[in-house]
C-alpha cells in the first residue's frame, strides 16, 4: 500500500515541516510494511511569497550580519526536507497527484483548510480533482475563518472525504456541520513522533529564548535582559523578528529550533506557537492520616497549580476517619489523582509507597495537614530547569490558626554546586558553633522538588520515623550526598500549619531517646564523606539543639503533664550520659549567647533556669 501526505510542507516554517515529518513517521510506525510519502505538491504562489519574505530586511529589528544569516534559511529547510522527508516527484496539479497511483491521500495538518488564506489556499487540499475513495483528513485546521461564507468547493470537498478528524474546535464544528456527523478531535501530528535531537553547539547554557517578540515593551525587555545579565544567562532568539533581542541566528533546522525551546531556562514569546506545555510530569506525594478537616484545604491548592502537568498521589495510611472515602472521591473527579490504601506504617513508609507508583520526572512531598501556594510547582520547576538542580527548596509560611508569618532565612537566594553541596549538607544537619542558627534551614522534604533520577540511581528511600523520629534528616543525608546542585529560592511556596494533632507536634516521653538513636545514625551515614572531627562537631551541635528543643516542648506541655513530671523529664535529659559527654567536649563558649546559656545550664543541671529561659522562648 502507498500512502501520500498532502500538506504545507514546502514553506520555510518550522511548524509546517515538523507536522509533515511527524505525520510521516507516525504512519510509518502504524504501517511498517507500506510506503509512506510526502507529496511534493507545490503551490508556486505560496512558495514564492514565503521564500521572498525571508529576504526582507527589518531595519529596526536586525543588523546586516544577522540578515545575511537569515537569508540562508530557505537552503537550510531545503536540505532538511531532502534529508528527512520521503518526497514524491514535484506535483503542481491534482492530475500530477493522481499519476502517483497512491492508495490513500492523507490531507493535513496545519491550516490546509483555511480557505480565506488567499496566498496559501489550494483547492486540491479539499480533494478537488482527487478520487474521494482514497481521501482521509487528519488534524486539518480552517484557521480563524468565517464559517458563514463557505465557498462551494469547500463545502463539497469536505463532504467527499472518506474520514475526517480535526485538531481544533472551529474545524470540528465546521466539518461536523457540513458532514452532519460528529468529528473526532485529534492531536497535532507533532505529538505523534519522536523529534530527532539536533543540538546547536554554539549555544551556551543557561539561556533565555525570545521567539517572535516584535513590539515587545522596551521596559519589560530591559528587565528580562537585566535578569539574564545578573544571573549569568545568555539571551538568544528563534524568530525572524528577534534580532534585537538575540545573540544567535534564526538559521536553524526545524529540529534545532525544537532543541532551543526544550533547553531554554525561560521562553519569552509574543505568539501562542512559542508557548510550550509543561514537558516534565511532577509527582506530588501526599501521605494522609487522620486529617479529615484539613484535606480539602490541601487539595484545593494542589489541584489548582499553575503548572498543569502533575499527578497527585494520595497515600491513605490506614486513616481511621473519613479520609479513605475522601481520597477515593478526589480520584473519581480528577484523573490526575491516584490513591493508595495501606495499613498504617507511618509517614516515611507512606512516602515510599507513593513513590513506587509515581511516574513523574520530579517528586514533591506535601503533608496533608499543610497547604501550598498555587504556583509552588511552577516556581520550583523553573528553578530546577534554570540551574539543572537536583533539588530546589522554597521558602515557608508558618500558619498558626490563621496567623501567618514568613520563614526568616539568612539568605534570599543561593546555589550550591559541586563541592559546595557537601558544605550545605553539613549546615543542614547543624552549623558551626559561632553561627546564630542551628541549621542553615529547617530540615524538611515538604518544601522542595527532587529530581527523580537520584532516587532510581541510588535506590534512595525514606526510613521510618518510628525508628529515627526524624526521617527527613536521614533522607536528606542520603539524597544530598549524591547531589551536584542544590538551590534555595527566596519565594515562599509552602504553608506549614501548626496543627496540635500532628505527629511531630505531640508530646512523647521517649522523644529524646529516639533523638540519640538518630544522632548515632547521622554520624554513621556522614562517615564516608567527611573527616571524623568535622562530623563530631556538627553532630554534637545537632544533639545539643535537639535536647534544647525537647526541653522546650516538655516545658510547654507542663499544663498537660504536670510540673512534677515536667521536671522529671528535664532532669532525665540533662542527666543523660551521652549528652553530658557531648556538652563536656563541645565549645559552648562559641555558641550564640542564648543557646550557650541554655547549654551551660544543661551541663550543670540548672533545671530552674532552663525552665525560666525556655518558658519565655
Amino acid at each position: 500500500m502507498k500512502i501520500g501526505i498532502l500538506t504545507h510542507h514546502y514553506i520555510n516554517n518550522f511548524g509546517a515541516f515538523l507536522q509533515a515529518y511527524s505525520l510521516q513517521e507516525a504512519l510509518k510506525e502504524l504501517y511498517p510494511q507500506d510506503e509512506v510519502f510526502v507529496i511534493d505538491c507545490l503551490n508556486v504562489k505560496h512558495f514564492v511569497i514565503n521564500v521572498g519574505g525571508w529576504f526582507r530586511f527589518y531595519r529596526k529589528k536586525e543588523n546586516l550580519s544577522g540578515w545575511l544569516e537569515k537569508i540562508r534559511l530557505p537552503l537550510t529547510f531545503a536540505k532538511a526536507r531532502k534529508k528527512y522527508l520521503n518526497l514524491t516527484k514535484v506535483c503542481y496539479t491534482a492530475k500530477d497527484i493522481e499519476s502517483l497511483n497512491l492508495d490513500y491521500v492523507v490531507v493535513g495538518s496545519d491550516e490546509v483548510w483555511n480557505y480565506c488564506e488567499t496566498k496559501g489556499n489550494a483547492k486540491v487540499k479539499f480533494g478537488v480533482g482527487l478520487d474521494n475513495e482514497r481521501l482521509v483528513a487528519y488534524a486539518p485546521s480552517v484557521g480563524q475563518t468565517d464559517a458563514s461564507d463557505i465557498p462551494d468547493y469547500v463545502y463539497e470537498g469536505i463532504k467527499k472525504f472518506k474520514a475526517v478528524s480535526a485538531r481544533d474546535l472551529l474545524t470540528e464544528e465546521l466539518a461536523g456541520k457540513i458532514r452532519d456527523e460528529r468529528i473526532p478531535r485529534v492531536v497535532d501530528p507533532t505529538f505523534l513522533a519522536e523529534i530527532p535531537v539536533e543540538e546547536v553547539s554554539k549555544v551556551k547554557k543557561p539561556y533565555i529564548l525570545f521567539y517572535y517578540c516584535d513590539g515587545f515593551p522596551e521596559n519589560e525587555k530591559k528587565k528580562i535582559l537585566e535578569y539574564a545579565n545578573k544571573n549569568g544567562m545568555m539571551v538568544y532568539g528563534a524568530g525572524e523578528c528577534d534580532k534585537a533581542y538575540a545573540a544567535t541566528t534564526v538559521n536553524l533546522t526545524p529540529f534545532q529550533w525544537v532543541w532551543m525551546f526544550k533547553n531554554a531556562s525561560y521562553v519569552v514569546t509574543g505568539t501562542f506557537h512559542g508557548k510550550m506545555k509543561n514537558s516534565d510530569l511532577i509527582s506530588i506525594i501526599v501521605p494522609v492520616y487522620n486529617v479529615e478537616k484539613y484535606l480539602k484545604r490541601c487539595m484545593d491548592t494542589l489541584q489548582n497549580q499553575t503548572y498543569e502537568n502533575i499527578e497527585i498521589i494520595l497515600v491513605d495510611d490506614g486513616s481511621p476517619d473519613d479520609c479513605p472515602q475522601l481520597c477515593d472521591e478526589y480520584a473519581r473527579k480528577d484523573s490526575r489523582v491516584k490513591v493508595i490504601h495501606k495499613s498504617n506504617e507511618g509517614l516515611g513508609m507512606a512516602r515510599n509507597s507513593g513513590f513506587e507508583i509515581a511516574t513523574g520526572s520530579y517528586i514533591v512531598f506535601v503533608d496533608s495537614d499543610d497547604y501550598v501556594t498555587e504556583d509552588m510547582c511552577e516556581k520550583l520547576y523553573s528553578a530546577t530547569i534554570l540551574y539543572n538542580a537536583d533539588v530546589v527548596y522554597g521558602g515557608v509560611y508558618y500558619d498558626n490558626n490563621g496567623k501567618v508569618k514568613c520563614e526568616n532565612n539568612t539568605f534570599k537566594e543561593k546555589i550550591w554546586q559541586g563541592d559546595e553541596v557537601r558544605s550545605f549538607l553539613l549546615d543542614l544537619i547543624a552549623t558551626e558553633p559561632n553561627v546564630k542558627r542551628d541549621t542553615v534551614m529547617e530540615v524538611s522534604v515538604w518544601k522542595a522538588m527532587f529530581k527523580r533520577t537520584l532516587f532510581d540511581k541510588y535506590n534512595i528511600r525514606f526510613e521510618s520515623e518510628r525508628k529515627y523520629i526524624s526521617e527527613d534528616v536521614i533522607f536528606d543525608i542520603d539524597y544530598i550526598s549524591k547531589a551536584q546542585c542544590v538551590v534555595w529560592i527566596a519565594s515562599p511556596v509552602y504553608y506549614y500549619c501548626v496543627n496540635p494533632d500532628s505527629l511531630s507536634k505531640t508530646f512523647r516521653t521517649d522523644r529524646f531517646q529516639k533523638v540519640k538513636v538518630l544522632y548515632q545514625e547521622i554520624k554513621r551515614r556522614l562517615m564516608p564523606f567527611y573527616d571524623s572531627k568535622v562530623i563530631e562537631l556538627r553532630s554534637d551541635r545537632f544533639l545539643i539543639a535537639r535536647a534544647r528543643t525537647n526541653a522546650k516542648q516538655i516545658i510547654h506541655h507542663r499544663s498537660v503533664i504536670g510540673k512534677k513530671s515536667m521536671r522529671q523529664e528535664l532532669k532525665a535529659i540533662c542527666c543523660d550520659n551521652e549528652l553530658q559527654i557531648v556538652l563536656d567536649r563541645y565549645p559552648i563558649i562559641k555558641l550564640p549567647i542564648k543557646y550557650g546559656i541554655i547549654a551551660w545550664c544543661m551541663k550543670y543541671k540548672l533545671y530552674f533556669f532552663i525552665e525560666i529561659i525556655l518558658g519565655e522562648m
